[in-house]
């Protein structure tokens, strides 16, 4: 019933955008666990990126189409149009990705390439980020690199490696530790 609900939003994303995207986010991990007596933060992370591959496994084709649907906003527009799509393609981004196979990388990566504004470009590289593939490392370190005189995107790029959901991440916090630009003196960085 979940998977039908899903793709029936997806379906009919093209009426409301925003509020589709909104209808597809799933809880985050801080308000599931307000719901839980005890907090099992492991549990609660497996439990949202296999609903996430789930639902991205039984609708990938509706995926792509609103992906696709939703390219070409007006990078500058305010506009309710245009603000919801924008968040239509980052969900269905995520999603997109969550599938962790070359054809939703190679979506991941052309986003963050061709972005044009800040909020496509941010929701590609967190997406990355929070990935083990292999144009990662790349994304890293360009994002870096256009972006190292901007402060709060910098304290971006140091969060969300940070908080990346992946295997030993605790070494990659210990190396970003050891960056030239982090400070113990920034709670952000």
């Amino acid at each position: 019933r979940l998977i039908k609900a899903f793709q029936t939003v997806l379906s009919e994303a093209k009426n409301e955008p925003a509020v589709a995207a909104l209808t597809l986010t799933l809880p985050s991990d801080a308000k599931i666990s307000q719901e839980m007596d005890v907090i099992d933060v492991e549990a609660i992370c497996a439990a949202r990126e296999a609903m996430k591959k789930t639902f991205a496994k039984n609708s990938r084709e509706l995926l792509e189409e609103t992906y696709h649907w939703c390219l070409g906003t007006d990078p500058q527009s305010i506009s309710t149009e245009n603000v919801g799509k924008r968040s239509l393609l980052n969900i269905t981004l995520s999603y997109l990705a969550s599938l962790d196979d070359q054809a939703s990388w190679s979506l991941v990566k052309s986003q963050l390439d061709q972005a044009q504004n800040m909020t496509e470009e941010m929701a590609a590289f967190v997406n990355m980020v929070h990935s083990e593939c292999s144009y990662k490392n790349d994304a890293i370190a360009s994002f870096y690199q256009k972006w190292q005189h901007e402060d709060l995107l910098i304290n971006s790029w140091f969060g969300e490696q940070a908080a990346a959901n992946i295997d030993n991440n605790l070494s990659n916090v210990r190396r970003l530790v050891e960056h030239s630009a982090f400070s113990f003196t920034n709670p952000n960085r």
